[in-house]
């Protein structure tokens, strides 16, 4: 049989409410929050995140046009059917990590791209949204950068790489030659 500690030797019993206050203090230090305002800041803002997502515009914007079929803007319905259609949904474990993409994660970027989501998305609008997903899909792949993921993602799109491409794009060292 076990032996039983003295009481001495046990630590002070901590009251349930204290318990639950230091656990949840626990989780708020390690959770991070992906508003809006948060990405804008942060990742938005990066010189070669602006540069990725100019490049972004100027191939995207044809292919926006096509996409919202005469509306005049283009709807969550179109925008995931047409992630769909490319087969961006998709989880595989590349370069490391776990390459994800589902459609929760198309309509949560959708929803915080757009200013009106009901009504539907702009083009500067379906920029931003690419560029949240694209972060979003590649961010277990530590070696991508930002900037790195939405090019990815973009070509992704536009039928022009895989996922596979992408990161080893992304992550190849090149070695000199003897």
């Amino acid at each position: 049989a076990p032996q039983q500690k003295d009481a001495k030797d046990l630590k002070p019993a901590v009251p349930v409410p204290e318990c639950v206050k230091t656990t949840l203090s626990m989780i708020k230090e390690k959770a991070t929050r992906g508003d809006a305002k948060n990405f804008k800041e942060k990742v938005l803002s990066k010189p070669d995140v602006q540069k990725a997502t100019a490049q972004a515009k100027a191939v995207l914007a044809g292919w926006y046009v096509k996409a919202k079929e005469g509306l005049p803007l283009l709807t969550l319905k179109q925008y995931l059917a047409l992630c769909e259609k490319q087969y961006l949904f998709s989880e595989l474990t590349l370069g490391g990590g776990v390459c994800r993409f589902t459609v929760p994660q198309a309509k949560a970027a959708y929803g915080a791209s757009a200013a009106a989501p009901n009504d539907g998305m702009t083009v500067d609008e379906l920029i931003e949204c690419v560029a949240r997903c694209g972060v979003d899909k590649y961010k277990a792949v530590k070696a991508m950068t930002p900037a790195q993921a939405i090019k990815g993602l973009m070509q992704n799109m536009l039928g022009e790489a895989e996922e596979e491409e992408v990161v080893t794009r992304a992550t190849y060292l090149a070695a000199p030659r003897w």
